[in-house]
């Protein structure tokens, strides 16, 4: 009985952390738009276990995408041919999603609002 005990909130505790592992996951998923230029926008989408990122500049005539990209404690990273990891998060306290670029003194960070629909 102590077995099928522990082994009912092992499973349970396990089904918290997936879960909760997707609900931040979530958040990630939508429509963005750069709060300091409109016209560079983000298109996230889950598919399966991975995700897509469709990142459009109007205003530069450029769009790249979709992206494949891992998700790992948060965090999505996006391949580059440069060197460079671009990241994205969402940052619980502004509501905001952030993208950083490049690292050290060279690197750039962009803040999104999700779109309204």
């Amino acid at each position: 009985m102590k077995k099928m005990m522990a082994a009912a909130v092992v499973l349970a505790f396990g089904a918290c952390l997936f879960g909760c592992r997707n609900f931040q996951a979530r958040k990630l998923v939508g429509e963005w738009e750069e709060i300091e230029n409109s016209s560079h926008t983000l298109k996230i989408e889950k598919n399966g276990d991975h995700f897509l990122v469709l990142e459009n500049r109007s205003g530069l005539e450029t769009s790249r995408g979709p992206i494949p990209a891992t998700y790992k404690d948060g965090v999505l990273t996006l391949p580059s041919q440069l060197g460079t990891v671009p990241t994205i998060y969402f940052d619980e306290q502004s509501g905001r999603l952030v993208m950083r670029k490049g690292l050290g003194p060279f690197s750039a960070q962009a803040e999104f609002l999700k779109k309204k629909k």
